[in-house]
């Protein structure tokens, strides 16, 4: 959530918005909108969730995936090409993740609905 003016004017030029319609829509003032590009100060932590949502909405970030797609995103730390026996209760291990791997597919079909 870094930030930088350019996010700004990025959001102003895609929609159009006028200083006093971005303010109005992040939430803040004018004022504020004219210390963060004079770099006097920075955006609150709060304020960069809500640009990072109205660049969302705007299209000009990428959607933010759900935190399980992201876990299923992410390559295993161990795969199954390495043999059991190299690893002390691998195959214990093995067949937790199993489990998990089911249940977070469990859940997943039932966000979906």
């Amino acid at each position: 959530m870094a930030f930088s003016w350019d996010r700004i004017v990025r959001l102003m030029d895609t929609n159009g918005w006028t200083w006093q319609k971005t303010a109005t829509r992040l939430g803040c003032s004018t004022p504020a909108m004219s210390q963060w590009k004079s770099g006097k100060t920075s955006p609150s932590r709060r304020m960069l969730i809500k640009i990072d949502e109205a660049e969302r909405e705007s299209g000009i970030a990428p959607p933010e995936k759900p935190k399980v797609q992201q876990l299923i995103d992410t390559p295993p730390l161990v795969t199954r090409e390495y043999p059991a026996d190299y690893l002390p209760g691998a195959s214990a291990i093995m067949a937790k993740l199993d489990e998990i791997l089911l249940r977070v597919a469990a859940v997943e079909k039932k966000l979906r609905k």
